[in-house]
């Protein structure tokens, strides 16, 4: 990120806490949320009574991974593809663990993200910033 680290795949530092900080911006990060989410649903018995019972789950490294290498980076079709093949596996076991026909999900995002196009940003200096899409052409001043 930001000049460094370019060999893609990405190692790990040795150092376990600074692993444990890098990981945060790795596919992994969301391979484990979904492993611990289904680990929860057992354990609390989720999806077993006659109530209705909520998962939420939140995967962050889409986001991490699109702030630190750029939504058109390596990183983030390798995130992608990793993140389809874990949600494929973790419907796939939700469905062998809990009846389907009582399962809804609902997916939502926090924001979405456009190419960078040049011609959309004219002015690369970091003191400027645009306020919206309809400023384009209109840089606002950062203080």
């Amino acid at each position: 990120m930001n000049g460094r680290n370019f060999l893609f795949p990405h190692r790990l530092p040795d150092d376990s806490a600074a692993a444990a900080a890098a990981s945060l911006a790795t596919p992994f990060m969301d391979e484990i949320e979904l492993d611990l989410a289904l680990e929860g649903l057992n354990a609390l018995s989720l999806g077993k009574a006659r109530q209705t019972d909520v998962l939420s789950i939140s995967l962050s490294a889409t986001d991490a991974i699109g702030h630190g290498y750029g939504q058109d980076s390596r990183e983030m079709h390798d995130n992608v593809l990793r993140l389809d093949r874990n949600l494929g596996a973790f419907i796939d076991s939700l469905f062998k663990l809990r009846d389907s026909t009582r399962i809804a999900f609902a997916l939502t995002a926090d924001h979405g993200v456009a190419r960078r196009s040049r011609s959309l940003y004219p002015c690369q200096s970091s003191r400027h910033r645009f306020e919206s899409t309809s400023q384009i052409l209109r840089p606002a001043s950062v203080p």
